[in-house]
């Protein structure tokens, strides 16, 4: 895992290692595990901002900052930690620009991942 290539993204390996204790059957594991969660919850704050709900995209926005800080997708974590700060503010106007931002992070780092597994 520690070779593998992400491009332009953010991504602290030694991070998934860490924490799969340098299992990489754990780590890929993991991996998915991250995409399946951050996918459900990368629509469900798409579905939050129309409606202006701002508790909803603040907590799911935490949610997906934490769980890319502990596989070590740091990029992916400041977009979340923006839109979490963001929402605590009530900042409405930049929802959908980091949105968009998170849900383009998460392609690339999921394409990366797809290709690797292949």
């Amino acid at each position: 895992m520690a070779d593998l290539s992400f491009g332009n993204l953010d991504f602290d390996v030694e991070q998934l290692s860490q924490i799969s204790g340098g299992d990489t059957a754990f780590e890929q594991e993991l991996l998915q595990l991250y995409v399946d969660d951050t996918a459900e919850h990368l629509t469900k704050i798409e579905a939050a901002i129309a409606p202006l709900d701002i508790t909803e995209i603040e907590e799911l926005a935490h949610h997906v900052k934490g769980s890319s800080l502990n596989i070590g997708l740091i990029e992916m974590a400041r977009c979340a930690e923006n839109l979490e700060k963001s929402a605590h503010q009530e900042q409405s106007a930049v929802f959908h620009s980091l949105s968009s931002q998170m849900g383009g992070i998460f392609n690339q780092f999921r394409s990366y991942l797809q290709a690797e597994s292949h």
